[in-house]
């Protein structure tokens, strides 16, 4: 058997970047400042994307946009460096963050990877017209992409405005859930996220999977979001109908 090779400092950072993830709660402010001494001992631009991951995970989020600017300003167009720092910003819900990178900088697009997130990002947020921009200009086949953007078109009756105010609600939804997030500690898991269909009736659900929380403390999450989106002035009949909650992940 050959002898294992010792592990880098990056696969190191992201091996408890992982284990965040699989426990389901943000990395603790001690542990950051080890994990951030650590990755300041990499190269630039690397380090910049190493920062940016490892900063969405402690639920900075100043911190991981800012360091996420860094490195594609750096002119540095890595792959993976460049889906880390996608991933690390969608993990966390900030969708908006992810797609206004993207906007800044086209070259996050032309990866698979991060294309997939990014359009995801934006179906997210209905962010329609970057679908659509994304869906002309690249090829999303093969990126396992649940459903279209077409679907949110319809079930809002392919009236823009309509869709216009949807998308800036939702960006408040997803503020709301960073905010509470942030308090509690907690990364959300996956989300379902789609149009269900009943007969002449349709429906829009968005669901949030949390993980490594007892039922108590997911009810508790939950309730505080939804005190937060009922502060949220909303006339539209399509709007009100939306459906939110969380669950837990098994």
């Amino acid at each position: 058997m050959a002898p294992r090779l010792p592990k880098t400092v990056e696969s190191k950072i992201f091996d408890s970047l992982n284990e965040s993830i699989r426990n389901g709660i943000s990395i603790s402010a001690f542990k950051l400042e080890a994990l951030v001494a650590n990755a300041n001992s990499l190269n630039v631009p690397g380090r910049y994307a190493t920062l940016s991951a490892l900063y969405s995970h402690a639920l900075e989020y100043d911190l991981a946009y800012q360091n996420a600017e860094y490195y594609m300003e750096s002119g540095h167009n890595d792959s993976d460096c460049i889906a880390d720092i996608i991933s690390g910003l969608t993990n966390v819900k900030l969708f908006n963050k992810a797609v206004e990178l993207s906007k800044k900088y086209p070259i996050i697009l032309e990866y698979p990877r991060s294309r997939k997130d990014t359009y995801e990002s934006a179906l997210y947020t209905l962010d329609i017209e970057y679908c659509e921009h994304i869906t002309l200009k690249y090829n999303i086949e093969g990126l396992n992409i649940s459903f279209d953007y077409e679907e949110i078109l319809h079930f809002f009756g392919n009236d823009e405005k309509l869709v216009s105010r949807a998308s800036a609600y939702f960006n408040y939804v997803y503020s709301s859930l960073a905010d509470i997030f942030a308090e509690y500690s907690v990364l959300g898991n996956s989300l379902v996220f789609g149009v269900s269909q009943v007969e002449d009736y349709s429906s829009l659900h968005l669901a949030i999977n949390i993980n490594g929380q007892c039922f108590d403390n997911v009810l508790d999450i939950e309730c505080k979001w939804h005190k937060k989106l009922a502060q949220y002035v909303v006339v539209d009949e399509k709007l009100c109908s939306i459906a939110f909650s969380m669950e837990i992940s098994c």
